[in-house]
């Protein structure tokens, strides 16, 4: 069976003695509103330091932005002026004080955000109101230019580091430059475009004459197959038509000057030519085309390689010089780039409408700091109270 626990008798107990209760809560409120009155009076002073937000951007360079966290950075401020390198510097103005280390230093310091977290409530604790004004103003100013540093980029790192960048910038952009310089008084670029360009008109006149052989060749055989003799021995009309043809263009082909290939062919006169001699013509025509176009083919087979090579030499010859000059646009970009950011930084670093400021400076206190003395002595009652119950409480466990 479990076993039940009685609370009668502890309850009896706490009747029996309530008098004891009753006098340990008096005499501990008492002693703490003599502790208070007995105690030597503070002082405290109140800053306020406020984030104005800049109403217009200063944005030379789009490319460049800057893009916070508001709330966190408001919500930083707190713990970044109670930072050690704040309170060092303090430490360090402050001067001739009873204050001799960081860690009680802090003990007279505090922090807070208000309801708006533009602002923040810088307060100094210190028996002397002097003292607690001096301190308050001065952990503003140090706190004030270390934020200013940091989050509103007015410190002279921030400009030294793209002056440094600029430098940089214009030392890159002054070697692409040179190397580009450099590479166009070597480069064959134009020697080797002008020279791929002859051979490739060389191969098209070639390859048409190659077409225009097989052409002839093949009107001749067309020719041949046409020939009629009428009575008496004389040509058709549709021979002569054809021979006239044949003549005309290879007159056009004799007049291309194409080394090493002639057609050295005496052209009929007159169009009443007999047949014999137009057979002759079409035969002796034929065997020269046979002659000419092995000659003509060699011609190509040896001008192809020649132009592939000036294909991948001027294809090399472009890439290099594509690639220098995109070094140079680079480097021009990044230099004026760079150059608008730091024209940027200057002025606002010269800005002091944004950033932190101190709007209300700290007076020196007139009164101390009072203690609520009716509270005080209401919590040393209630604590008297429940410190004597718990007293009586574990004397009777233990007897019992």
């Amino acid at each position: 069976m479990e076993q039940e626990i009685d609370l009668r008798p502890y309850v009896n107990a706490l009747l029996r003695y309530w008098w004891a209760i009753i006098l340990s809560g008096l005499i501990i409120g008492v002693v703490a509103v003599l502790y208070t009155s007995l105690k030597e009076p503070g002082y405290r002073a109140t800053t306020i330091v406020a984030f104005l937000e800049p109403t217009q951007s200063v944005q030379f360079d789009t490319r460049f932005e800057t893009v916070p966290s508001k709330t966190t950075i408001l919500k930083s401020l707190p713990s970044l002026s109670m930072s050690d390198d704040v309170m060092t510097q303090l430490l360090a103005d402050i001067g001739d004080t009873n204050i001799e280390t960081v860690t009680q230093l802090e003990r007279h310091l505090s922090a807070e955000s208000g309801s708006d977290l533009n602002l923040l409530y810088l307060r100094a604790n210190s028996n002397d109101p002097e003292l607690s004004a001096r301190l308050v103003n001065q952990w503003a100013e140090i706190f004030i230019a270390t934020a200013n540093e940091i989050y509103a980029s007015r410190g002279a790192n921030q400009i030294e580091f793209y002056v440094q960048q600029v430098e940089d910038a214009g030392t890159r952009l002054t070697t692409a430059e040179q190397a580009l310089i450099d590479f166009q008084g070597i480069s064959r670029l134009t020697l080797v475009s002008n020279e791929l360009a002859s051979l490739t008109d060389l191969q098209a006149a070639y390859s048409d004459y190659s077409t225009s052989l097989t052409r002839l060749g093949e009107d001749i055989r067309a020719a041949k197959a046409q020939q009629t003799v009428l009575s008496g021995g004389a040509p058709g009309v549709a021979g002569d038509y054809t021979l006239l043809a044949l003549q005309s263009r290879l007159v056009q082909l004799q007049q291309l000057e194409l080394a090493p290939i002639t057609i050295q062919i005496a052209v009929p006169s007159g169009a009443a030519t007999s047949t014999q001699d137009q057979s002759q013509f079409l035969n002796s025509l034929e065997a020269a085309i046979a002659e000419i176009q092995p000659t003509v083919s060699e011609q190509l087979v040896v001008l192809e390689p020649q132009i592939l090579a000036l294909q991948r030499e001027r294809e090399a010859l472009n890439n290099r010089a594509n690639r220098l000059a995109s070094d140079r646009e680079l480097a021009m970009e990044t230099y004026k780039t760079l150059s608008r950011k730091l024209d940027e930084e200057r002025l606002t670093a010269n800005d002091y409408s944004v950033g932190f400021r101190q709007v209300s400076r700290a007076a020196v206190p007139e009164a101390p700091v009072s203690s609520n003395r009716t509270l005080l002595a209401l919590m040393g009652v209630v604590f008297g109270g429940v410190l004597a119950s718990l007293i009586i409480i574990l004397y009777t466990w233990w007897r019992k």
